[in-house]
């Protein structure tokens, strides 16, 4: 993955009809007259807009069934940002899938419960630091900060690695629905309700499948024993078991 120069990134999803683009993307890969009828925008836009997020190394396109090309998100990354009176940071992270082998042996040390009890310690420190005069209390309060960032640094990290195992399962559920006995619109709701919950309506939409279809594939995933139906607040959902 090529290094991510975050200050044209955040030029590029400062633009609505891109950040729109993206959240299509990320439920599953769309062609440009699709993108095109869901945002309410010409194509001669849409394409525009897709060739920027190309040559930036966000999506990639591909030709599929129908002979049809598909854009789809190529790169994962976190993206963090803190600006204050006393400081201004932007960075834009990879996130690697990583191995089985390195997720599985991944070890949060110190733990959260650990770290929470040294920013505990921190703070109380902080208060005694507040009544030192001078040079002492300065050189004291200086310490503090280089404690606190190593501490922001570990759960940066830690944060880091869960998003890397989310990819990296998320992506492996994606190879195993892809090597199931199914049709291709069962394959097209189960990938889209792999990381959320959906309605009926919500996979039409967002599939753009007619009622019938999608009725038919729930019913076929839901007799194979591949998904649920469930009762979240008022509404039912569908889910993968």
């Amino acid at each position: 993955m090529k290094k991510i120069d975050v200050f044209k990134l955040l030029d590029l999803l400062g633009n609505k009809t891109r950040r729109n683009i993206i959240g299509l993307l990320s439920n599953k890969p769309c062609y440009v007259t699709e993108i095109s009828g869901r945002l309410n925008i010409a194509p001669k836009a849409i394409i525009r807009h897709l060739r920027q997020l190309n040559e930036a190394g966000l999506i990639e396109s591909y030709v599929a069934e129908q002979n049809r090309k598909y854009f789809q998100i190529v790169n994962n990354f976190y993206i963090s940002m803190i600006i204050s009176s006393h400081r201004v940071g932007i960075e834009a992270t990879p996130i690697e899938r990583e191995a089985e082998g390195m997720t599985r042996n991944i070890s949060f040390s110190p733990k959260f419960d650990e770290l929470f009890d040294e920013l505990n310690k921190l703070k109380r420190e902080a208060n005694l630091i507040r009544r030192l005069d001078g040079g002492i209390g300065l050189k004291y309060m200086s310490r503090e900060l280089i404690r606190l960032s190593e501490i922001e640094n570990r759960m940066n990290a830690a944060i880091r690695s869960v998003e890397s195992l989310l990819v990296r399962i998320a992506g492996e559920m994606f190879e195993r629905i892809n090597d199931l006995d199914v049709g291709s619109t069962e394959r097209k709701i189960l990938r889209l309700i792999v990381n959320k919950e959906r309605t009926t309506e919500e996979i039409e939409y967002m599939l753009d499948l007619s009622s019938h279809t999608v009725d038919e594939g729930l019913k076929n995933l839901w007799g194979a024993g591949l998904i649920i139906k469930k009762i979240v607040g008022d509404e039912e959902v569908w889910s993968i078991i």
